[in-house]
């Protein structure tokens, strides 16, 4: 049996046996795999952080190889476009950079850029991301402390109100928590100040107190989003009831699928600064001012309805300015306003309406008066063409608490229209308005119209040329008895230049006007006026001067009066930011040809620094200097002559830190 099985099975090993060591058919031969060359290595690598990866750290240290030898001089690093290079710490085989204030979460940019010894430049870029923890993607509070210590050197006889001495401390501080859906941050500036003279309100010496602070917080989530603010808050509303108004008190903000929108604020009616006022929130209208409005948008975002309440008053007349005045003024205003966008910019309309009642001091006998105001408005643009129509009328009597320099008593209406063609810009502007809205018939209506043409050409490259004609009508009308009566004609025409090379830049104007007077008066006049508008600006010097001069002559005298004007403003910096120096004055030199004016005036202010930044880094940055004022009239008429100096010992620190 043995042997038979191995006669069986002695061919099929055999054969098994040559096919191993038979060569194979050069048709099934596998081609040998050629060597693929290794790539190059990079000549600069990131290390730390992982190139193009998220790094969980507010304060990521950044490591980089460099495998190449390279000049010092050609050596720069940027990070997010900030130069970082006078910051690193050298290694032997390259740079390591440890951020001393927290970098924002998001994305990151550092290149570096070196010159080989055989004069190759070598550049690289490399992006990372980060977030500041797990929980939040921002964890943040960004502080700057500031201290200023002022010693007077010289100052000018009488002038009490300069301090001797002088101590000033700031805290500037930026805090922010944030997730995917709420965002909250507090921002502040807390001062102290000392001094040996005497301050203005509302500032106070010797007390640590915040300047100004906000609290803002945010969460938006699906189509729903709130927004609330609480501090020193700017009020935002309509033209004619509260714009651009600062105050303190709080607002809050809600939206819904960016069609309705609801907000409410409530701030106080005179300007407050510090923690120990409060936060401004308040329901009593006699010293808050209290608002809301309600917004909805309809057909696809097109059609934007907006109502809107005001009401408030104010115990003095304290909005912004000094002595206060026992005065306590009380109104609210209801206003509505429609805009629309059907056509994608092409044509746009907003018409507003608001109704005011209105009582300057509720304790005098007279009581409120009630006024509104409305305009109409349509522009937009059509390919290269825009245009604009504007009808406007705000009452004699229309007021709002805490509205700043709304001008009332006005009517009229104004058309614009303009054009861009290839290099060509033209613009066209007519209006015509009235005061006396009310023909009280004590006083005339004063018609002011006006009508301009500006022309500009910017076909040649770095050069731009342009010319404006304008035309001004002011008249009286309907006058009372005793009253006279007022015609004025304005011509005028103004030429430009503008060239700009590199860092170099240059303008020029001229312009002639003219005054007619059609009454019988007939005061007439002429002025022609020059500027040149020089400017240099390039990394530690900063150089604009304005030179002027104005040609007044009154035609009915044949008296000419000749005013040139200097305006020099330099900033410089020397030996790389070491020392700085700011120098910042006006010339002007007035005389008339009947030799009853002849007037010389020069003030300027300086400051020179020595910034002692080798031995702190970035870490602290001391500085000592001299800061002062000079100015000096000449009255050649009179034959008298004032010189003023000033100056300080200045010492300076400032401290960034961040965690």
């Amino acid at each position: 049996m043995k042997r038979f099985a191995r006669k069986r099975f002695l061919p099929l090993w055999v054969m098994l046996s040559f096919a191993l060591v038979s060569p194979v058919r050069s048709e099934e031969q596998p081609q040998p795999q050629q060597q693929q060359p290794e790539p190059p290595k990079a000549a600069i690598r990131l290390i730390t952080p992982v190139e193009n990866a998220t790094a969980t750290d507010k304060k990521p240290r950044i490591k980089c190889a460099i495998d190449v030898p390279y000049s010092p001089e050609g050596f720069l690093v940027m990070l997010d476009n900030a130069d970082i290079t006078g910051v690193l710490d050298r290694t032997p085989d390259g740079f390591e950079y440890a951020p001393v204030l927290v970098l924002p979460p998001g994305q990151h940019m550092v290149s570096v850029r070196l010159l080989t010894p055989d004069g190759r430049e070598v550049q690289q870029q490399f992006g990372f991301t980060t977030r500041h923890g797990e929980t939040f993607e921002a964890a943040y509070s960004n502080n700057e402390l500031t201290v200023v210590v002022e010693d007077l050197l010289r100052k000018p006889s009488g002038a009490n109100s300069v301090p001797e001495s002088k101590v000033e401390g700031n805290l500037r501080s930026d805090t922010r928590l944030a997730t995917a859906n709420s965002t909250v941050s507090f921002s502040t500036n807390l001062r102290y100040l000392n001094e040996s003279a005497a301050v203005f309100e509302p500032q106070k010496k010797g007390v640590v107190d915040a300047a100004n602070w906000i609290l803002n917080g945010a969460y938006a989530k699906d189509r729903f989003r709130l927004d609330t603010s609480i501090g020193d808050i700017v009020l935002e509303q309509t033209p004619y009831t509260l714009m651009n108004l600062a105050r303190r008190g709080g607002k809050a903000a809600v939206d819904f699928d960016g069609r309705y929108h609801l907000d409410f604020f409530s701030v106080t009616s005179r300007q407050i600064i510090g923690f120990r006022e409060g936060a401004g929130i308040g329901s009593d209208t006699d010293d808050h001012i209290l608002g809301m409005s309600a917004g909805v948008k309809l057909l696809e975002k097109t059609v934007e309805l907006k109502t809107l309440y005001i009401t408030g008053g104010t115990q003095d007349n304290y909005f912004g300015t000094f002595p206060r005045t026992a005065v306590t003024q009380k109104g609210d205003v209801a206003g509505f306003v429609v805009n629309t966008d059907f056509f994608s910019g092409r044509f746009r309309t907003e018409i507003e309406g608001d109704s005011s009642t209105y009582d300057p001091d509720i304790s005098d006998e007279f009581g409120a008066a009630t006024d509104r105001a409305y305009k109409a408005r349509a522009y937009g643009f059509v390919d290269r063409y825009t245009y604009e129509a504007l009808y406007e009328h705000i009452g004699r009597d229309y007021a709002v608490v805490g509205s700043q320099g709304l001008q009332k008593d006005r009517e009229g209406a104004s058309v614009r229209g303009g054009a861009n063609l290839d290099g060509h810009g033209l613009n066209l502007i007519v209006s015509r308005y009235h005061d006396n809205v009310e023909k009280d018939e004590l006083f005339p209506r004063i018609v002011n119209a006006q009508g301009v043409v500006d022309y500009q050409y910017a076909g040649i490259p770095n050069l731009t040329l342009g010319l404006a004609y304008q035309r001004n009508r002011q008249n009286t009308v309907k006058e009372p008895a005793g009253s006279a009566p007022v015609e004025m004609q304005v011509n005028g025409v103004t030429g430009r230049a503008g060239y700009r090379l590199g860092n170099l830049a240059v303008g020029f104007q001229a312009g002639c006007s003219r005054m007619n007077d059609l009454t019988a008066a007939n005061r007439d006049s002429r002025t022609i006026t020059y500027a040149l508008t020089p400017s240099y600006n390039v990394p530690g010097l900063s150089l604009n001067p304005v030179l002027s001069f104005n040609k007044a002559t009154d035609l009915s005298s044949d008296v000419t009066t000749n005013t040139t004007t200097v305006n020099l403003d330099v900033r410089s910096g020397f030996f790389g930011g070491r020392i700085t120096f700011d120098l910042g004055g006006s010339y002007n030199a007035i005389k008339s040809d009947n030799d009853l004016t002849d007037q010389r005036m020069l003030n300027a202010g300086f400051r020179l620094a020595y910034i002692i930044k080798d031995y702190f880094k970035e870490y602290l940055r001391p500085s000592i200097g001299l800061r002062g004022t000079y100015a000096r009239t000449d009255d050649r008429i009179a034959g008298t002559e004032t010189k003023e100096l000033t100056a300080f010992l200045v010492l300076a620190a400032s401290m960034p830190f961040s965690f």
